[in-house]
């Protein structure tokens, strides 16, 4: 994906119509687009909210870096109002649920927080990438303010040329696996860093560096 402005994955199991409406929604002839329908992994050994989604959408660095400041404002509209499109077909009461398996072993909730059929995924520089996770009862209105502030995060970081969010950035941003994560609060009505490990991992961790989270 790292040759790509944007890339739209899904399991192969999964009707390509919607997919096929996002890529023409975003077309645009100096635009790269890698459309890729993947096998169904089976069992996961991994932390829950690292996990690929059933869908998701990748920003790669170089849609801001490079396509963007030749195509214009005019295509980051048409991506907004396209991941809006896609993201009320798998985000909402009526859509359907995932259930995770994992190897042996593994602990997950039976009923995820978060969405596991649908996220959107951004390059902020090689090896590290911010997750944008949504759950999966949320409204419309919800969807788009959460991929509204997510798209208005990737503008700022840009923009500002800053470095990726690993060591400066919001307080709270954990690095995990080449990923940090945020989720729309509605209660705050704002973007939110996700710390994918449990609380006891990270306090053990802190008693193996020598201190701990708690006061």
């Amino acid at each position: 994906m790292q040759a790509a402005h944007l890339g739209l994955i899904y399991l192969d199991e999964m009707s390509v119509e919607p997919f096929d409406e996002f890529s023409k929604a975003v077309k645009h002839p100096a635009l790269e687009l890698k459309q890729i329908a993947r096998p169904n992994p089976g069992p996961y050994a991994a932390l829950e909210w690292l996990i690929p989604t059933a869908v998701f959408i990748y920003i790669g660095k170089s849609y801001f870096d490079g396509f963007l400041k030749e195509a214009g404002k005019d295509h980051y509209l048409l991506l907004k109002k396209g991941i809006h499109s896609l993201t009320s077909n798998f985000i909402g009461p009526s859509a359907a649920r995932v259930k995770l398996i994992f190897l042996k072993g593994k602990t997950a909730s039976q009923i995820p927080k978060y969405s596991m059929l649908f996220s959107v995924v951004a390059e902020l520089r090689p090896g590290l990438s911010l997750k944008l996770l949504l759950e999966p009862t949320f409204t419309p209105e919800q969807c788009n303010k959460a991929v509204e502030l997510f798209m208005e995060l990737l503008t700022s970081i840009h923009d500002s040329n800053l470095e990726a969010i690993s060591g400066g950035g919001p307080d709270e941003a954990k690095p995990v696996g080449g990923f940090l994560l945020v989720a729309f609060n509605p209660l705050s009505d704002d973007l939110e860093v996700v710390d994918p490990l449990p609380k006891h991992v990270r306090d053990a961790q802190a008693i193996r560096k020598g201190g701990s989270d708690e006061p």
